[in-house]
């Protein structure tokens, strides 16, 4: 069955075989670049934010619940981190080595502050001082 009456008569509205020039594709991707990066930004920074209110119930608690909930934010930073910088920048193997270096290292300060709350260490100095460490070592990540 064939419908008709459904072609357009004026077809000036259509734009046929329109070439799109480089410069325009360029400004398209950078914008999404930008608008990609804010938004990274700014949800690396509440993320961030939500790391520092844990770190500090962890310091007023000491439960290791918390410390839980405090290395899986940890690591979600990580992660977003990681995978956008991966995608912005698609680094060398120097590069990358510098940054896996330093998630091994969070990850040995996670795992003494694990130890220290599960061993009943209630040295509010010395968690906190592990807090700092771990928290310093994420923004280098991110820089």
């Amino acid at each position: 069955m064939k419908i008709s009456g459904l072609e357009y008569k004026d077809k000036s509205n259509f734009v046929l075989n329109k070439k799109i020039t480089n410069d325009r594709v360029d400004s398209f991707s950078k914008e999404m670049d930008n608008s990609f990066f804010d938004k990274s930004k700014k949800d690396l920074k509440e993320l961030l934010d939500s790391i520092r209110k844990k770190g500090n119930r962890i310091v007023l608690t000491k439960n290791h619940s918390d410390v839980v909930d405090y290395k899986n934010l940890v690591k979600q930073y990580l992660k977003r981190v990681l995978d956008d910088m991966y995608e912005l920048n698609k680094c060398s193997d120097t590069f990358n080595s510098r940054y896996y270096l330093t998630v091994e290292t969070i990850d040995k300060k996670l795992q003494e502050l694990t130890d220290k709350i599960i061993g009943n260490e209630k040295d509010n100095i010395s968690i906190l001082n592990t807090l700092d460490e771990i928290q310093g070592l994420m923004i280098d990540v991110y820089k």
